[in-house]
């Protein structure tokens, strides 16, 4: 693994045009950055972090990606952030419309502050409703890259005690870094990046995905103890569309799902695979995520 600052752009600059101030329970409160932009190279992701506001207001930004992709996994660490009991919802201003998000986890850290956990993109949901899906993913890039530019702050709408706006100011050197780290990370699964980016067609299921781990999968122990849990998973699939190997590539809670996610998917899975740009099937990857909980299988 391995740790490079970037857009280090002083937090004093914005300080006097952006100080934190108190706020009504529906008003947020406004934080400035408290520290630069840190990218780290981890093994199967590449993830952009900085703090906003200091002391007991502090707040963690976390962007996970775990593909060359737009989505992102949003992590949000801070004391101001107890649930509220209402949905969480979030926007990239200055983006007016918050994006409610049903599937958004929260806990306890260590050192007692509220994590938030859900998966999301910087292109609201109402712009990618009109998104050709047949000129992705290169439009969606230009796409994300033109909202990246435009970002004013980060905000936390609602779901959370005291919403929070964090200030991040654009965010389009910090997205270009995240894209070098993703072409990097392609490199050290052992695929050439410009092979993938230029790839006929990516692995296809050749069944339902979403019933290739299913609800006789929850392991008995979580599920006795009620114990709900998110496995973010890489499947290498082989020239002949076979799955060579299941990897987790992020777990949350007890590490039993990452043994059912992963028994499930290679007894289950199975691809057409990818073609080239000259039409042979080559290997190549597929990703995406399961959640566990208790009265609902996603």
């Amino acid at each position: 693994m391995k740790s490079v600052s970037v857009l280090a752009a002083s937090a004093a600059a914005f300080a006097a045009i952006f100080a934190g101030h108190p706020a009504s329970a529906d008003e947020p409160v406004h934080l400035t950055p408290s520290s630069p932009w840190q990218l780290r190279y981890d093994k199967e992701a590449c993830r952009l972090s900085r703090t906003f506001g200091e002391g007991e207001q502090a707040v963690l930004l976390t962007l996970a990606k775990y593909r060359p992709d737009t989505e992102i996994e949003f992590l949000i660490a801070g004391a101001p952030l107890l649930p509220d009991g209402k949905r969480l919802a979030y926007r990239l201003e200055p983006v007016e419309e918050a994006e409610s998000k049903l599937h958004a986890m929260f806990g306890t850290a260590d050192d007692g502050q509220t994590v938030w956990q859900f998966v999301g993109q910087l292109i609201p949901e109402s712009v990618l409703a009109h998104v050709d899906g047949d000129s992705a993913p290169q439009n969606l890039k230009r796409i994300e890259a033109e909202f990246a530019e435009r970002a004013e702050a980060f905000t936390i709408a609602s779901g959370v005690e005291q919403p929070v706006s964090l200030r991040t100011g654009s965010l389009t050197k910090a997205m270009a870094a995240m894209d070098t780290c993703l072409l990097d990370l392609v490199r050290s699964w052992g695929y050439d990046p410009e092979v993938q980016a230029a790839l006929q067609a990516m692995p296809q299921p050749r069944s339902n995905y979403r019933m290739w781990v299913r609800p006789t999968d929850y392991p008995t122990t979580a599920m006795r103890d009620s114990l709900p849990g998110a496995v973010r998973f890489r499947l290498a699939v082989d020239e002949n569309g076979d799955v060579a190997d299941c990897i987790v590539q992020a777990a949350y809670s007890d590490p039993a799902f990452r043994e059912a996610t992963c028994k499930a998917l290679r007894h289950r899975a199975r691809f057409t695979p990818a073609r080239n740009a000259n039409g042979q099937p080559v290997a190549s990857y597929w990703t995406s995520s399961v959640v566990f909980k208790i009265g609902r299988f996603l």
